[in-house]
């Protein structure tokens, strides 16, 4: 049987944004990087912020960076502060 390390689109969206805020792998914007990769990942995974900005996310991409967040919890924290995306496209029953 296969494993799957990160099974859901949270848990791939959290490697991917804890990876590049734990390891640095630019001089400088490791953190911009992550969220933003994160929220590329999310949106293109058919989600999308809440109510949360970068400035917003600071504090607790911080948190991740230093090592303190574990990526299960910030899996939970990008489940949380996200959505789906919300289609504006009339069904064709409509």
């Amino acid at each position: 049987m296969e494993t799957i390390f990160f099974p859901t689109v949270f848990d791939k969206a959290a490697a991917l944004l804890h990876g590049f805020a734990t390891t640095q792998y630019f001089s400088d914007g490791n953190k911009r990087t992550a969220f933003l990769s994160a929220t590329v990942f999310l949106s293109a995974n058919g989600r999308v912020w809440g109510n949360i900005s970068a400035d917003d996310a600071e504090p607790f991409l911080l948190g991740v960076a230093a090592n303190k967040i574990a990526i299960d919890d910030v899996a939970r924290w990008l489940e949380l502060n996200s959505s789906p995306v919300s289609s504006n496209i009339p069904s064709p029953n409509r």
